[in-house]
């Protein structure tokens, strides 16, 4: 199977009918009211086609059908969801593997899938058919701190607020710690194919520098702290 199925030019071409006017055309052909003949005029399609909507036959959309039914793919987008907003989501390869022990466990073998295992370009349809889900790079946490609940959370606030009955704002400070880091990172561009060494001329270092910033209450902000690596500095 190509990666990207491009249909022919010279290809047939299906009416696409559906929505209110073929309602309304259906409810005058079942009333009397009007033709087979005059509802294809009407619709632009032809008189087979009025008459497998007014029957209910041919009701799957033309070229090749997905491989899974709408309940199921549906079913797939909730457990990608939640998973996701638990702090345990799956990559795309865990979703081909999911898929796999899936069909595993219905005993169904699809002849398209390598293995029983979807393809890589199927995570992709399958994303593209889903617009409510999309990837990108989670953000690691801790054990530790993800385990913080809503009780913990009460439970520390209502020890703050007696700590800091009877003390004004002015006096209240809060601080914290980042990390600056002069490394550009790499950088997404084109190169000729097969170029063995791609590489971005250009000054660099990898060091950090940790800065602490502190606050009060008022808005009031003091000069920030720098931590730097070398022990003497020159005054400049």
């Amino acid at each position: 199977m190509v990666r990207n199925y491009r249909k022919p030019d010279n290809s047939r071409k299906y009416t696409v009918v559906s929505g209110e006017a073929l309602k309304k055309c259906l409810e005058k052909v079942e009333a009397g009211e009007m033709t087979h003949t005059d509802a294809a005029k009407e619709l632009n399609c032809s008189r087979q086609t009025v008459y497998n909507k007014l029957h209910g036959l041919h009701k799957r959309d033309p070229g090749h059908q997905k491989v899974f039914t709408e309940p199921e793919e549906a079913s797939f987008v909730d457990h990608l969801s939640i998973l996701s907003e638990w702090g345990f989501p799956v990559g795309p390869d865990d979703l081909r593997e999911v898929v796999r022990i899936y069909l595993a466990k219905q005993n169904r073998s699809v002849p398209v899938f390598k293995n029983n295992k979807p393809s890589r370009n199927w995570v992709e349809r399958f994303l593209r058919d889903h617009q409510e889900l999309s990837k990108r790079f989670a953000q690691n946490i801790k054990l530790s701190r993800a385990a913080i609940t809503r009780e913990t959370i009460d439970e520390y606030m209502a020890n703050l607020k007696v700590s800091l009955d009877g003390i004004p704002a002015s006096n209240i400070f809060n601080y914290d710690e980042t990390n600056l880091s002069d490394d550009p990172g790499k950088k997404l561009a084109i190169c000729k194919r097969g170029l063995k060494y791609f590489e971005n001329v250009r000054n660099f270092s990898k060091s950090a520098t940790s800065v602490m910033y502190c606050g009060s209450a008022t808005g009031q902000l003091l000069p920030p702290y720098v931590v730097f690596k070398a022990e003497h500095l020159w005054d400049s």
